[in-house]
Formats: structure tokens, sequence, C-alpha cells
């Protein structure tokens, strides 16, 4: 069907929308229902200027007996399809499909990862966790036509190894590795090393092959495991050491042929109740509390908290150092990590920053960055996309590995990156140009 002919339907069309959202919400949905008439409701995802004229608009579909999308998470299903149009934006009526389409796998959450204009990235996160893969739609903007749809795996960032001058970043996808130099006084920053030197890298760490369900198969996943940090002896003559115990890593002191361990204190049921009242109305049985990552500072030892979160077991996030002087754990505990466990840690003299996540039922979710300053023992959430695996200085910069890629962290800026593909299959460093949704 022509463009003009749907642009005529669209225009018949407009009274049958329901009127919810802005006059060009509206318009954008009136044309998605010519090729999705099942669709009731619209939410719009992302509207980006992609040049003088046109907006790119991204619009998820619903039913009417499913109800408008409400909530942070959008979905993207057999029964919810994905809407790429461009509107006029001085004559919003004017709506031209790029595409709209049905995914025949489950995504629990889709997120724009970029717009251009020339093409569109979403990610895909699956119900039960777990990477999910990337969707590409590249498009022509003066034909106003789709050009390109497919699928890749999405690259995580699990490892950040110091270099001169920079740093190399080392993660995979379900099937391969990648690694990243970075230097921060070039520009790009960023390139992709060649696969020898891929290789080079990945022999460096440890990677352990698992195997997952994918729908009605299983497929093997490759899965850098985390540092293989020597466990220490720190304190007065090293008396002091971590050693692994049957609930976790813990203290020992020895003093002569004396031995005490010191096991992480478990929050009681009636502290959670008080710090955690809304998680406490629901039934918890089991508070199960580890020590999760882990960083000698000076000669102290410092750790984060990490606990299951579901099916009756929860905690009490939180993060300190043994004292040994005192013999004892100092755990502080802001009301902005009380919620989540910890998945990496980096103390340095004036801060201390924490990657959160929460553990539940479907596996781990990504909460966002926490930066706890020391002298005015105050906590600043800061919201970041994906989990954070490690968090490394690299000069005047702070850089992040998540499992959607890499972020840097320069005087307050923040700057995402993620590894894109072309049609031709070449790997590509994307920073993504920060949302312009009006």
């Amino acid at each position: 069907m022509a463009s003009s002919t749907k642009i005529k339907r669209a225009l018949l069309l407009l009274a049958a929308v329901p009127l919810f959202g802005s006059e060009a919400d509206r318009a954008v949905l009136t044309a998605m229902r010519m090729s999705a008439p099942d669709v009731y409701y619209g939410r719009t995802l992302r509207r980006e200027p992609v040049d003088a004229d046109f907006d790119l608009v991204l619009m998820i579909g619903t039913s009417k007996s499913e109800g408008p999308m409400n909530g942070d998470s959008i979905y993207w299903r057999d029964r919810s399809p994905l809407g790429i149009f461009l509107q006029r934006r001085d004559r919003p009526a004017t709506v031209y499909e790029i595409s709209v389409s049905q995914n025949s796998e489950d995504c629990d959450e889709v997120s724009v990862e970029n717009v251009t204009a020339k093409d569109v990235v979403l990610s895909c996160m699956p119900e039960k966790g777990g990477p999910g893969p990337n969707h590409k739609f590249v498009y022509d903007l003066r034909s106003k036509s789709l050009v390109k749809e497919f699928t890749f795996a999405r690259f995580g960032i699990q490892r950040i190894l110091a270099v001169d001058g920079g740093a190399v970043l080392v993660g995979r996808n379900a099937q391969r590795h990648i690694a990243i130099k970075y230097s921060s006084g070039e520009n790009p920053a960023f390139h992709i090393l060649n696969s020898a030197e891929v290789e080079q890298w990945a022999r460096r760490l440890k990677a352990d092959t698992t195997w997952v369900p994918d729908g009605m198969a299983i497929k093997p996943f490759i899965d850098i495991q985390p540092e293989a940090k020597a466990l220490p002896r720190f304190g007065p003559d090293n008396r002091f050491s971590l050693v692994n115990g049957c609930n976790g890593l813990l203290v020992v002191a020895r003093t002569g042929n004396a031995t005490k361990r010191y096991p992480l204190p478990q929050t009681s049921h009636d502290e959670l109740a008080r710090i955690r009242p809304v998680n406490y109305a629901r039934q918890v049985d089991s508070i199960e509390e580890t020590i999760g990552p882990w960083q000698m500072v000076d000669g102290a030892f410092w750790f984060a908290k990490t606990f299951y979160d579901g099916e009756g077991n929860s905690g009490v996030g939180g993060f300190g150092f043994f004292d040994t002087d005192q013999r004892q754990y100092q755990i502080f505990a802001p009301h902005e990590l009380v919620d989540s466990s910890a998945t990496s840690i980096l103390v340095e003299q004036d801060a201390v920053w924490l990657g959160l996540a929460a553990n539940g039922e479907y596996g781990s979710v990504g909460i966002g960055l926490l930066r706890f300053d020391r002298a005015t023992q105050t906590a600043q959430p800061i919201q970041v996309r994906g989990i954070i695996s490690q968090i490394a200085r690299v000069g005047a910069h702070l850089l992040l590995a998540t499992d959607s890629g890499a972020i840097v962290l320069d005087n307050g800026t923040m700057h995402r990156y993620f590894v894109d593909q072309t049609t031709s299959g070449k790997l590509e460093i994307t920073e993504p140009a920060p949302a312009q949704q009006r």
C-alpha cells in the first residue's frame, strides 16, 4: 500500500482512536492500527528528531482487553506489536510507517539502545532473566521505508584490566569473547581489538561454558568468572585472614594456637521489619546475608553484602569493613542501599562506589550505581542501565563494566557505550545520542 493511501486512511480513522496522549501520539496510534487492527492503546517509547522535518517515533501497542501498558517495564510480545514511524513535526497527522512487527519471543522488558537518522537498536530482556538479543531496524529516511531488520547477540562487559594509559575491557555474548581498548586521551576513546588480541586477553581470564535454556533448546553460554583474588591476610602481624566458610566468606583471627571465627552478622527479623517494612509485609522465612564483592584498601578489608530476595528469603543491604582493633564488622546501611545487594565495589579516599542489583527468583536485575561520600556519610544513587560487574578508576575517569556495555563517568557526566553491529556483521562501539524525547 502506498504511503499516501496510508495517510488518507489514518485521517479517516483518527476519530476512532481513544483520546489518550498528545495529538501527535494519537496520530501515530491511528497509523499503527492500520497494520495491527487489534491495537487499542499505544505507549510511545521514544520520540526523536531525525532531521529538520521529521521525528522518528517508537510505539508499543496493546489490545483493549489487555489494557494500556503502564509501569516501568515495557514488554514486546506477540500481542503487543512494536511500531516505528516517521512523523512530520509541523503536521502531526502526516505519519509514515517504517515497520510494525510482533516479537515471536516474549520480551519481558524492551529498552531503546539507540536512535539515529538511519537505524534503531532495541535490547530485549527475557522474562526469566539473562541477556536477550538486540533488534536492529535499518531504514532509509528519503524513501521512508525499512531497509533491513535483524537481531544480534548482545555483548556484556565483565572485566576491566589496567594497561598503560588506559584499560582493556573484556566481555562476551553467548558464543564469543570481545576485547575493547580504552584510552582516555584519544578520540574515539574505545576501539575493538582484533581476533588475535581478543584471544590473548581472553586467555588471561577464567571462563566457563554453561548450558542455558533458549526456548525449547539448550544452548552453550560462555561465562567469564569473577577475578580470582587470593584470600588476604591483614591486620597486626597478619593475624586476620579471609576464608571460605559454609555460608560464604568470613574473617578468622589467629592468636598463637587459638583461632576465632567472625561470621558476617545477620539482620534479625525485627530489624528487617523496621528497616524494610514493605518487604517484610510478605512472608520472610529466612535471612541469609553474605559477603559479596570485596577490596583490600591500605591493609583494611572492605566488603559489601549480598542476599537472595525472593521465595521467603530476604536481607538488608550494606557495606563496610572489618575493624581489627574492635574485632567486629563496621557496617554502613544508608536507606538508599538497604533494598539492594552489591555486585561490585570500589573504595577510594573520598568515596565508596557500589554497583547494585536485586537478586530475585528470576535472576538478578541491575538497580544502578551508589556513591557514598565518606566525609558527609551521605549516599547518592546514580541511574545506570544493567548489572555492574566491576568499577575501576582509570586516570580521572570512572569506568563501569556492565552486562549491557561500558560506562564512563567524567566529572559527573555519564557516557554509555554498547557494542553495535552493522548490516555486514562488523562490530562497532557506539555511544548513543542523548534522548531528546519531547
